[in-house]
């Protein structure tokens, strides 16, 4: 008999919800309660955007821990009651898949903060089923039939509690989580996946030595379970001092111990991709090295594992010791240090505290519980939940005839949901021809990137306003160091041929401000009186967002949120000083994206500097293969600046190896002794952005950025660390040491990325699909992506 039948007779005396709360239209007067739980993460919204922009946190109660949590204090979950133990409300706490026992028991034994007094203030709701029971009294005596038992197992329990309350229909489930570490809890929806399409899935002792003490190189131990781990005993098992690879341990060799002992510890997948040797190196304070294919690391939306674990490839196994010889010890320190840091949130408490795993694991529900809106029962649910909005109130549309602000919201709202399938399913979906399919490390998510840009190219439109007129607005210049701010207003707005150009204002997703702060101070900047200059370009730029904010809605529906402008001079930042209040939304596409002085990450976007003569798109392509390269490490350029005056105090002209000019000798070609040198050093100077970033790129030479706050272009996509190295400024003298420090396994591999992603940094007229002007947009875009306008 199925768990639907088994338990109906006792599901059917309790009383249902009134009809009310399926109610979703506004009510001045009388709120619904899934409004006022919509206002609630609304508000919570509001306060984790006010962090990012404040960079500092609003709390009423003294916090324990500052990573550098709204979610204590709003987020609620209600489990359900129904089912019995052993199968429901239970769950293993001992071996391996002790986890998922640990949070049903903490979800449900009480007194747990985020548990709701009622279902109807619930923000999330958890299904507190264990496969790992299920499979202790179900598999042995079914073997044949167990995987359908399984599933029909949680079918029958989601059929019980959908036809109970109304909050599984309601969202489509996107409200709803289970928690399993067991193998096999990723088969539940095999036999009819479309219930569970939005549902949410989701220490040992410690000998942990100083990192001076680590004497071990690396170290694993375990079962030969899967192709990654014979691999890795074919080449290691018991073969070397410091790569040391077990599959029994010597019984004089105490695990954990050892784990503390080491500087790096393997933690290979098994029979599955996860593996508890994670958790356990972190708890000994050693650096994990991940080896995985298609591992989804925990809590990857919160923490970069970039900074405190290694990856490397299963192909690139018999390179380990190689690999990791070749870390320079300050960044083991880095890394070690990090992984301390972080090792608090895989911490498991009981109760559970603040940033521990099981709070790390309700954030994750939470972030993706602020990204549902709810429809109302009238609207079709087809799609996935949009991606997170800034709060505006959503109210349901019960209009037959949409407005035009509906119809844009749709638009992304798909986009959103292809964007979100191509994650999930690590694969693209288009109407045309891919041309070029992102992969590899550089991009942060290739699968995220391809599908959104293929969403932009299909659906993207912009509205260049029309008003103003020559020489300040609608022109640029071409050539010398802002040149890109003209080639961009060119393409996009005086050519009238770009395919991202909207027909009516009316299509736009987002608006484009054409004016030019170079062509501004060509005409009105006062060498006598340079002060007065900085007063007229703020008035210009203000009066002339206020005629088209006058004249037409789009300025004052988002407060400038999806409005922008493009430029590269230096003084472009200052427009919004004035007036932070009235431009606190507006996006500014800028050369001089310098954080200490105002520029938002999350707001703003970083464009690449261009320095080109008239006529040309880019640099001369004069690069030589990786192996024909004798230079070390070259620059050339004005002092500009006190980062190049501490680099020349250094290096001008005292080293073969490390060639520091500040004017090239007659005879010399510059962008040809960067096709021979294996490291371009890109210092800032008067501002942060360099156009010499995208000179090294064009001649396959690796940038070595040395900046301070510099917000590097398209960073929410690309991966910097993977094709540059990053040199503080104060470690200016250690500039050989570093260079020389990097093993020419690693050259190879930094210089072939660059020329993966240099594709990004051409420019071409007219724009091609992932150039800059692509990029530049594609930044613009992913902004856009992340409003949800009220209609």
């Amino acid at each position: 008999m199925s768990f639907q039948h088994r338990h109906r007779r006792r599901f059917t005396n309790m009383a249902l919800p009134p009809l009310s709360l399926l109610c979703l239209k506004y009510s001045v007067q009388n709120k619904s309660k899934t409004q006022r739980i919509e206002e609630e993460l609304a508000r919570a919204r509001a306060l984790i955007r006010k962090a990012i922009l404040t960079k500092n946190y609003t709390s009423d109660r003294n916090e324990i821990y500052i990573p550098r949590g709204k979610m204590v204090k709003t987020f609620k979950v209600w489990a359900y009651r129904e089912g019995e133990v052993p199968m429901v409300h239970d769950g293993p706490t001992t071996y391996l898949y002790s986890i998922e026992g640990q949070f049903i028991f903490e979800m449900e034994s009480g007194p747990s903060p985020f548990m709701a007094k009622h279902p109807d203030e619930a923000h999330a709701f958890f299904l507190p089923l264990s496969v790992s029971k299920i499979t202790d009294f179900l598999f042995r005596p079914h073997r044949e039939t167990f995987f359908h038992r399984l599933d029909r197992i949680f079918t029958d329990y989601i059929f019980v509690v959908q036809e109970k309350y109304p909050y599984w229909n309601r969202s489509g489930g996107a409200d709803h989580f289970m928690v399993s570490c067991h193998d096999w809890a990723s088969l539940i929806q095999r036999d009819d996946p479309k219930p569970y399409k939005n549902l949410i899935k989701l220490g040992p002792p410690r000998f942990g030595l100083p990192p001076e003490n680590r004497t071990v190189l690396a170290f694993f131990a375990g079962a030969a379970h899967g192709d990654i781990r014979c691999i890795l005993f074919e080449h290691w098992k018991e073969k070397d001092d410091e790569v040391r690879v077990y599959e029994k341990l010597p019984d004089n060799i105490n695990y954990h111990k050892i784990m503390g002992q080491t500087k790096f510890c393997l933690c290979p997948s098994g029979s599955e991709v996860a593996s508890p040797r994670v958790v356990e190196a972190m708890n000994a304070g050693c650096v994990p090295v991940l080896i995985s294919d298609s591992y989804a690391i925990p809590f990857a939306d919160v923490l970069n594992w970039s900074k405190f674990s290694i990856q490397i490839p299963p192909k690139n196994i018999s390179e380990i010791k190689t690999i990791l010889k070749a870390i320079p010890h300050k960044r083991y320190l880095k890394l070690q240090k990090r992984v301390l840091q972080v090792r608090r949130h895989f911490e498991l408490n009981r109760p559970a505290k603040p940033f521990d795993v099981f709070h790390m694991v309700l954030h994750s529900v939470t972030h993706l519980n602020t990204s549902t809106q709810y429809v109302s029962p009238s609207q079709p649910q087809s799609q996935p939940p949009p991606l997170p909005s800034p709060p505006t109130p959503i109210v349901a549309d019960h209009v037959k005839k949409r407005s035009n602000t509906n119809k844009i919201e749709e638009q992304l709202a798909r986009a959103r949901a292809a964007i979100h399938k191509a994650v999930l399913t690590k694969n693209y979906t288009s109407d045309r021809q891919e041309i070029y399919i992102p992969r590899g490390s550089v991009y942060r998510n290739p699968y995220s990137f391809h599908q959104s840009h293929i969403e932009m190219v299909k659906r993207f439109k912009i509205w260049a306003y029309k008003e103003g007129e020559l020489p300040m607005f609608h022109n640029g210049p071409m050539s010398y160091i802002y040149s890109i701010e003209g080639h961009f207003m060119d393409e996009l707005d005086s050519s009238g041929k770009s395919p991202f150009l909207a027909r009516h204002v009316h299509e736009a997703h987002s608006f484009f401000v054409p004016v030019s702060v170079k062509r501004i101070a060509d005409f009105l900047y006062d060498r006598p009186k340079p002060y007065s200059f900085h007063g007229r370009l703020v008035r210009i730029v203000t009066d002339y967002i206020n005629v088209v904010a006058r004249k037409y809605p789009y300025w004052n529906r988002s407060e400038g949120a999806d409005h922008f402008m493009v430029s590269c001079h230096d003084w472009a930042p200052e427009i919004i000083n004035d007036d932070l209040k009235f431009y606190k939304n507006f996006i500014r596409v800028l050369c001089n994206a310098n954080t200490s002085e105002g520029f938002q990450p999350g707001r703003d976007i970083s464009l690449p500097e261009y320095n080109l003569a008239s006529g040309t798109l880019g640099p001369s392509r004069l690069d030589s293969h990786p192996d024909e390269r004798p230079i070390l490490a070259f620059f050339a350029g004005g002092a500009h600046g006190d980062i190049r005056k501490f680099l020349f105090e250094h290096w001008r002209d005292k080293d073969e190896e490390i060639q520091v000019n500040e004017y090239l000798p007659k005879g010399q070609n510059y962008h040809q002794i960067m096709g021979q040198t294996k490291f371009c050093l890109c210092p800032s100077g008067t501002e942060v952005a360099s156009p010499r970033v995208v000179e090294a790129m064009y001649a396959g030479c690796v940038p070595v950025l040395i900046s301070d706050y510099y917000a590097l272009p398209f960073a929410d996509v690309l991966d910097w660390s993977k094709f540059t190295i990053e040199i503080p400024p104060k470690r200016i003298p250690e500039i050989k040491t570093i260079l020389k420090a990097v093993s020419y396994t690693e050259y190879l591999k930094l210089q072939k990325r660059v020329m993966q992603v240099r594709r990004h940094f051409e420019l071409n007229r007219p724009a091609q699909p992932f150039d800059v002007f692509h990029m530049v947009l594609h930044s613009i875009w992913l902004r856009r992506l992340n409003i949800r306008l009220p209609d």
